[in-house]
């Protein structure tokens, strides 16, 4: 989260071919594209080779990110004080 693209790169791969740490997909697309973002050379390797290597799953970690990416921007605008955003969060409410 600190922006260092080499250990997110790392992370990413970890994730991916499931070393030290529990295999997980989302996780690995995440990470990937963070360091892909700073430019990080082989993180776009890696991730065509994910796509092409698991193309459905490569896809619905897109989802989750965009889900999941909508929100935490929900959270931020409740938390700004946008009364709608804390009306929705409080109707959706994952508890």
């Amino acid at each position: 989260e600190l922006g260092y693209a080499a250990a997110q790169y790392l992370l990413g791969v970890a994730f991916y071919e499931g070393v030290d740490l529990a295999k997980d997909l989302v996780r690995a697309r995440y990470w990937l594209e963070k360091a892909a973002c700073q430019g990080y050379a082989g993180a776009d390797a890696a991730l065509e080779r994910f796509r092409l290597e698991h193309p459905r799953e490569y896809e619905e970690a897109a989802k989750f990110r965009r889900i999941l990416g909508s929100y935490y921007q929900l959270v931020q605008q409740a938390r700004n004080g946008d009364k709608q955003a804390r009306r929705l969060l409080e109707r959706f409410s994952f508890r």
